[in-house]
């Protein structure tokens, strides 16, 4: 197995695919793009993320808010609520080869140029939790910049699908759910980080998990949400996220 840039041109790999040897500009410049961004330890902070669409399909369908529960340095939980205009979006959407579903041109909010900007400078490095995370928020997020991107021109390009939204920076409570389900237990020292990756990678059956079903894993009794006071979905999920993190103590 190849494990690293030197190795593959040991092997041969990169150069059967083309790829100049060591040395040469063109190789320091692969090696400083496939480095990648360290983020805040999850015991440090975190952003429970969830989005409101006009619709499940994330090629057709558009981002109408997105809302942030940062969990910080400060005492209490921080909420942002940012409402998007439809009206660039749609503007900015190619057309598919199937017949799009038509969807009214909604003016309320900000444009999405100026709601991704916010989106940046709110997460900053932290990572980004929520139940089926990856599945459905990071698709509709990446399409959302795709077609930001497609309509602005390079110097007002704000976010990057490959530099700001990895996969390796959502942690799944889905994919954490069932790799527990499946026996899949914490290893020493790991982060809860990682073990929502290795879940991911150990899972074969990625249907979406309703967040009722992580509660009843949990052992979540009504009586025991009720009494942390949740008051949207978002709180919730951070509740089950705090209880996955007992299995990192």
């Amino acid at each position: 197995m190849v494990r690293s840039i030197t190795q593959a041109y040991e092997t041969g790999w990169l150069y059967a695919l083309g790829i100049p040897s060591r040395g040469n500009p063109e190789v320091l410049e692969i090696e400083s793009y496939m480095t990648t961004r360290e983020y805040i330890s999850p015991d440090k902070g975190y952003v429970i993320l969830g989005l409101i669409t006009t619709g499940p399909d994330c090629w057709s369908d558009l981002i109408s808010k997105i809302s942030l529960l940062l969990i910080g340095p400060k005492s209490e939980p921080e909420k942002y609520d940012i409402k998007i205009s439809l009206h660039g979006q749609h503007d900015a959407m190619s057309e598919p080869e199937f017949s799009r579903t038509p969807v009214a041109k909604s003016n309320t909010g900000i444009p999405i140029s100026e709601a991704l900007l916010k989106f940046q400078n709110t997460i900053a490095e932290y990572y980004l939790v929520g139940n089926n995370v990856l599945n459905v928020n990071r698709a509709f997020l990446v399409e959302a910049v795709r077609r930001h991107r497609r309509s602005a021109d390079q110097a007002s390009r704000i976010i990057d699908e490959v530099d700001d939204l990895p996969i390796r920076r959502f942690i799944d409570l889905g994919d954490i759910h069932k790799g527990l389900s499946a026996g899949l237990t914490p290893e020493p020292k790991e982060t809860i980080a990682n073990y929502s990756r290795r879940c991911r990678s150990f899972i074969t059956n990625m249907n979406n998990v309703e967040i009722s079903d992580i509660c009843r894993r949990l052992e979540l009794t009504q009586n025991e949400s009720l009494s942390q006071n949740p008051t949207d979905s978002l709180e919730t999920e951070n509740l089950v996220f705090e209880t996955f993190f007992k299995l990192f103590d």
